[in-house]
């Protein structure tokens, strides 16, 4: 909005109360998948992660940034253990380098930028409908991966 000119969004009292998505984007074909989850931390990662495996039950190379959860001992206990999902962690402050962050950003202008919600389940749902809805190209497009540069940096 232009400066002087905002809008004021109506915050309800005691809105401290959140949920997280896990997602991913495969960089070759533009499959998105993600799970909603109340939490962020390692066990949910895992279960996150465990959902990856069933979709893909070959080896995993995923990026990531360097959140906590994404570096807990129990998350380091289960990798170790399922030696199939590679983490490769991001440099430190480093988001533009991770394409999913353009999915997440439109995902955050689809859904949650300039609305007000008396209740998470309505945003939720918007999550889950704005994801579930995403084509392939879609997925590519947002995130600005053309197969020109998809063949440059994923190759």
């Amino acid at each position: 909005m232009k400066v002087g000119q905002q809008a004021k969004i109506f915050t309800p009292n005691n809105w401290n109360r959140y949920f997280s998505v896990f997602g991913v984007l495969n960089p070759l074909n533009g499959e998105t998948i993600f799970k909603i989850f109340d939490r962020k931390n390692g066990k949910n990662f895992i279960n996150f992660l465990e959902l990856l495996l069933k979709t893909y039950p070959i080896d995993i190379y995923l990026v990531v940034d360097r959140a906590t959860y994404h570096r807990s001992e129990v998350v380091k206990e289960w990798l170790a253990k399922n030696i199939q999902i590679h983490l490769i962690y991001l440099p430190p402050k480093s988001p533009r380098l991770n394409p999913m962050e353009d999915i997440w950003r439109w995902l955050k202008g689809s859904v949650a930028a300039n609305r007000t919600y008396t209740d998470l389940e309505p945003l939720k749902q918007g999550c889950r409908e704005n994801l579930s809805s995403l084509t392939l190209h879609d997925s590519l497009k947002i995130a600005g991966l053309t197969s020109q540069k998809r063949g440059q940096i994923f190759w």
